[in-house]
Formats: C-alpha cells, sequence, structure tokens
C-alpha cells in the first residue's frame, strides 16, 4: 500500500525507485485511456464498427475503474498487476488488428520497455519472454501483420533485442539506485554517528564548564582574604595580577556558560537600573584594568536609566565591551564609558583608543578576531550581537578622534 500520493505529481524521485513506479503507471495508464478512448470513439462514429468500439469503450471504462480505485485504495500491487494486464492485451490487439504495420511495430517494442519500469527485472523479463514468445507464434502461424518470412525473422529478432535492452536498462536503473540508497544509507549512518558525538561533546564541555565554577569561586574568595590579611606591597601586587587572570578566567566562563545554555535556558528579566549595573560590572574589572594601566573612567548624568532585560544577559553585554576594551586598547590610554539620554532615548558607548576596526561588519560574527596577534574565542561580541537581537538594542561602531566606539541604543518598546 502506498500513503500520502499527490496523484498528479510526476517529479521523478532519483533517490526512491518506488516513489517513481507508480507515477509512472499512472502515465501509462492515462496514455492508454486517451488512446484507447479515442480509437473508440472513431470507429463508433467514422467507421461504423460498433463492436470494435464497444470493446474499445469497455477498456478504457476498465482503466478508469483502474485510476479511480488506486486514487481512492493506493493499492500499487493490484495497481500494477492491472496496469500490465491491459498493456499486455492491448499491445496484442493492436498487433493483430491493425492495419498500419508501424503502428503495429511501435506497440509491440513499447510493451517490454513498460513491463520492466513497472515490475522490476524478474516480473519484467518472465512477462516479456512470454509476450515475445506468443508475437513469434502467432508469426510463424500466419496471424498478424508480420506473416511472410522477413517480416517474422525480423519481428523476432526486434523483440528478443529489445527486450535485452529493456533488461539491460532496467538492471543499470536499479544498480544505481541501490548505489544511491547504499550512499544514503552511509551518509545516515554517518550521520547519526556524528549526533551521538556532538551530544557526547557538548555534555563534558557542559559539565567541565559547571565544575570550573566551585575552584573559581575559591580562588577568589582566597584571594580577596590574602589581600585582606597582608601588607606587604609586593605581595598585594600578585594577589592583583592573580585577581586580574581569575577575572578573564570569569569571563571566559560566562561567556560559554551563556552559549551552552541559551537555547535551553530562559534567563528572568526585570527592570534594572542601568548606570547602578554598570558601576558594579566597572569595580568588577577595576583590577586588571589597573593591572594593564587602562583606567576605566564613566560619565553618566544623575537621571534614571531603567531597561527591562536579563540581569545575565546584561552583564554579558557589559562585561564583553568592557573585556574588549582591556584587550585590544591602547596601552597607558583611559577607557572611557557613557551613559546618557537624549530625547528619552538611552543611550551606551564604549570609547578605546587605539587603530581603527577595518571589518565593523564582521566584527559581531561568531569566531571572527580582528587581531589575530591578540588572543580571545571571538565569541563574546556574537553574544553582545545576540542578545542585542534578542532585546531590540540597536548597536554600531565608529571611529572618531583615535577612538573605537561601541554604541548601544536601548529601545524604550523592548
Amino acid at each position: 500500500m502506498v500513503q500520502n500520493i499527490n496523484f498528479l505529481t510526476f517529479e521523478i524521485d532519483l533517490h526512491n525507485r518506488d516513489e517513481n513506479i507508480y507515477k509512472f503507471a499512472i502515465i501509462s495508464n492515462i496514455a492508454l485511456f486517451c488512446i484507447i478512448t479515442f480509437f473508440g470513439i472513431m470507429n463508433m462514429i467514422q467507421f461504423n464498427n460498433s463492436t470494435l468500439a464497444i470493446i474499445e469503450l469497455s477498456f478504457s471504462s476498465i482503466i478508469l475503474f483502474s485510476l479511480l480505485y488506486f486514487k481512492k485504495y493506493r493499492n500499487i500491487e493490484f495497481f500494477l498487476l492491472t496496469t500490465t494486464i491491459l498493456l499486455f492485451i492491448i499491445s496484442l490487439a493492436f498487433y493483430l488488428n491493425s492495419a498500419k504495420v508501424l503502428f503495429s511495430s511501435l506497440w509491440l517494442f513499447f510493451f517490454p520497455f513498460v513491463v520492466f519500469m513497472l515490475n522490476g527485472i524478474k516480473i519484467g523479463l518472465y512477462s516479456s519472454i512470454i509476450y515475445a514468445l506468443i508475437i513469434i507464434i502467432d508469426s510463424y502461424l500466419g496471424i498478424g501483420n508480420f506473416t511472410d518470412l522477413g517480416g517474422f525473422l525480423n519481428i523476432s529478432l526486434g523483440l528478443v533485442l529489445f527486450t535485452y535492452l529493456a533488461y539491460l536498462f532496467e538492471k543499470e536503473k536499479e544498480k544505481s539506485f541501490k548505489t544511491i540508497k547504499d550512499q544514503q544509507k552511509q551518509l545516515s549512518t554517518s550521520l547519526e554517528k556524528n549526533k551521538t558525538l556532538l551530544a557526547d561533546n557538548q555534555e563534558f564541555v557542559t559539565t567541565t564548564i559547571h565544575q570550573l565554577r566551585t575552584p573559581l569561586s575559591i580562588i577568589m574568595l582566597n584571594a580577596d582574604l590574602l589581600k585582606m590579611q597582608t601588607k606587604d606591597t609586593n605581595s598585594i601586587e600578585c594577589i592583583n595580577s592573580i585577581n586580574a587572570s581569575i577575572s578573564v578566567l570569569n569571563n571566559h566562563y560566562e561567556d560559554l556558560s551563556y552559549l551552552i545554555g541559551d537555547k535551553s535556558l530562559d534567563y528572568p528579566v526585570a527592570n534594572i537600573l542601568l548606570d547602578k549595573f554598570l558601576k558594579n560590572r566597572i569595580t568588577f574589572h577595576s583590577t586588571i584594568a589597573n593591572i594593564n594601566t587602562k583606567p576605566i573612567y564613566i560619565s553618566t548624568k544623575d537621571e534614571e536609566y531603567q531597561y527591562t532585560i536579563s540581569h545575565i544577559e546584561l552583564e554579558r553585554l557589559i562585561d564583553n565591551n568592557i573585556s574588549n576594551a582591556l584587550r585590544y586598547g591602547a596601552k597607558n590610554k583611559p577607557i572611557e564609558i557613557l551613559l546618557y539620554k537624549k530625547d528619552n532615548i538611552t543611550t551606551l558607548e564604549f570609547k578605546t583608543y587605539g587603530d581603527a576596526i577595518k571589518e565593523s561588519k564582521k566584527i559581531f560574527q561568531k569566531c571572527y578576531r580582528e587581531n589575530t596577534v591578540e588572543k580571545g574565542t571571538g565569541i563574546g561580541l556574537f553574544i553582545v550581537k545576540e542578545i542585542c537581537d534578542k532585546y531590540n538594542i540597536l548597536y554600531d561602531i565608529s571611529y572618531e578622534n583615535n577612538q573605537n566606539i561601541f554604541t548601544y541604543i536601548f529601545s524604550t518598546t523592548n
């Protein structure tokens, strides 16, 4: 049984031989119906041969019934059997009764080709041999259009040759479909294997990342305790260096955690005071900023900058911009952060001294790094872009007064 058939769709499917068989059978039946109906009408009206006309129109009715039956019940086996029998009878009838030798010959050679297409090599070969034997015996007995010796030899040789050609054609076709099917199977197996490997790798990375949280927190806590207990300047500088390195690791950890959980976690949103939140993040990065002699200056007016966004995602947006400024900004030059309102629209800017960014359109792409000398993952600004798109935050890059300026405009309707 065949399901979900579009009855009038005849495109050839190179990957599924069975899909082509019923389509070819439908085409054959429609062609037979049109031809037999035409001859039935002609015999009835023009040649006044009502007996032959009734026989031909009866065959047309059977063909139509076969098509409608298949359309309703989708029984491919019955449909192919009916089509083969009809072709067998009609081909023999045309050979035995057609006044035109050429027309008769076309039907003779049409049958082996079609029967192979519909039934495959085994049934097609048996049907064609039986069919050819009937024609050859009839011709030998003087029945049909090829009754003389020359005609008999021609039709016999032609049928054998054409049956063999149809057999070779079908064999090569089945071989091609088998090759395609084997390739599909191999591809499917490889795809499943890769999916399993990807799932295993993701699980490993997720587990590893979460296991980093505890030692990172312990190191940060102990470093702060050591800093509180010591008064030695050199020791404090070493502790500050440790804290700076931990801040870098922590930022990478948070980025990876966000990337892994982005599609599966629902981050709760809240009304956040941007200026207060921004100052807290600057304080967090102050140690590494001082170590790199890149002080961070913030400029904001005494206004309320409130925005509805996830705490985690706002942290990723701000931290990645500050981290990029610390990594790629010019040494001994300050990092300026501006938060202001214009026409009741909140704008956040990060300004760093340095060479102009050449590929400003690519800078937010995943794994893209403008400066290949400085090591980085290339995912920080990609995360920023994803967050901006999610919350309708407009973002832009410009270059003025030897400064790269990353601008973020917080929409009033996020």
